[in-house]
């Protein structure tokens, strides 16, 4: 694999195909200028969440490396008619089905998707933030 951000826009376009409920959904370079308040909801963001080599070496020098992202779903927690925790706890089953098991049409992507620990929610300025992360088993091109 010679860019190792290629996953982010296939997350993304996966949850776009298979979460139409979404209103948004965005990728790092998409987060510029968004503020609590100005935010369309439910979204959802892909966030590349760092990386760890793996113990061990493949065929002439090649490497393998366990990439993390971050899959943020983005929704109101204000008073409404159906409780936002409902919507979250939907929206995030259906983000899951969609890429947990997958596997990413990238070359030296390995193994399907799998979820490893997310990190806790976030509420701030009437909104929730709920992550889910999932690992990316990816193989590293020799430099040579």
């Amino acid at each position: 694999m010679d860019d190792l951000f290629a996953l982010e826009p296939h997350l993304a376009e996966r949850i776009a195909a298979r979460v139409p409920e979404l209103r948004r959904v965005a990728v790092a370079k998409d987060l510029a200028g968004v503020t609590s308040q100005g935010q369309i909801v439910p979204a959802c963001y892909v966030v590349y969440g760092g990386d760890d080599p793996v113990p061990g070496e493949l065929e002439e020098g090649e490497g393998l490396l366990d990439q993390y992202w971050l899959v943020v779903l983005a929704v109101h927690v204000g008073v409404r008619e159906e409780p936002s925790n409902r919507e979250a706890g939907l929206l995030l089953a259906k983000i899951d089905a969609a890429l947990r098991g997958w596997r990413p049409p990238v070359d030296g992507t390995i193994e399907p998707l799998t979820r490893s620990r997310s990190p806790s929610p976030l509420f701030d300025d009437g909104y929730a933030y709920f992550a889910l992360r999932y690992r990316a088993r990816i193989t590293l091109a020799s430099g040579e």
